[in-house]
């Protein structure tokens, strides 16, 4: 099922699109949120929420498997951590997802306007993992401290979802004490299997403008390989930059959303 609204779409606007679409992905690779700039550009554009959210999904799923694939192939994702991750952000989301229809969304973005100023302070106080230290993952608390970590942003995906996939880097970061290509890998791992998920429900539904979509998964899996390039050479002195300016278009957006 195909809808009409891409037909009045111009020339121009399939090119920001493209453009935006490939910004949002080079950053999505290297720290998450990519959807906070390709998102509010397919709405720019005049697609319907819904219809921006599902074909945004499509260039999201496409070009988080390009980059978890490479990561894989460069030993940044943990195949032990892959079953468990996956498990647990599905679980999350199902719940963040059932929760929806019982909470209303502002309820958590005052909340995270509350708690925005406190990641910042925490990222600016303490340092990125050492790089050639690699977290290692073992011992009941650590497993646990993980599994509650990833199901608390997969219900926060399934229930809300702005930054997902940066809040994933900086848990894992910062909590887990992961370095940036530890962060970087396995956080795509959940992103994958959240996208997967979602983009199910909205092909079934017919909530995607395919034209646009083609156009954006080209735009995106250039992106993410860009990026992912740009992780591996750059490491911490790209990513943590990327962070805080990703974390400063989620705060001026959600702020947005509760004055307007």
């Amino acid at each position: 099922m195909l809808t009409t609204e891409f037909f009045d779409i111009s020339l121009w606007m399939y090119l920001i699109i493209f453009v935006m679409v490939f910004v949002g992905s080079v950053i999505d690779a290297l720290a998450g949120g990519g959807g906070l700039i390709t998102i509010p550009t397919y709405l720019m554009c005049g697609l319907p929420p819904h219809i921006a959210i599902g074909t945004n999904k499509i260039n999201s799923t496409m070009g988080t498997l390009i980059s978890t694939v490479t990561y894989y192939k460069r030993g940044f994702v943990e195949r032990r951590l892959v079953i468990p991750i996956v498990i647990a952000t599905v679980l999350g989301a199902v719940s963040g997802s059932g929760c929806v229809l019982l909470l209303p969304d502002k309820i958590l973005k005052y909340f995270m306007v509350a708690l925005l100023p406190f990641i910042v302070v925490l990222m600016i106080r303490q340092k990125l993992p050492d790089i050639e230290q690699p977290a290692v993952i073992k011992g009941a608390k650590q497993w646990l401290k993980l599994m509650v970590v990833v199901f608390v942003i997969g219900f926060y995906d399934g229930f809300y979802g702005a930054g997902t996939g940066l809040f994933l880097v900086i848990a894992f970061s910062y909590l887990m004490r992961m370095n940036v290509y530890q962060s970087a890998g396995n956080s795509k791992i959940s992103n994958l299997a959240s996208n997967c998920s979602a983009l199910i429900v909205f092909v079934m539904n017919g909530n995607i403008c395919y034209p646009l979509a083609i156009i954006a998964t080209v735009a995106a899996v250039l992106g993410q390989i860009l990026g992912s390039g740009l992780l591996i050479v750059k490491g911490s002195l790209i990513v943590k930059p990327t962070i805080f300016f990703v974390l400063s278009i989620l705060m001026v957006s959600t702020v947005y959303d509760l004055i307007r």
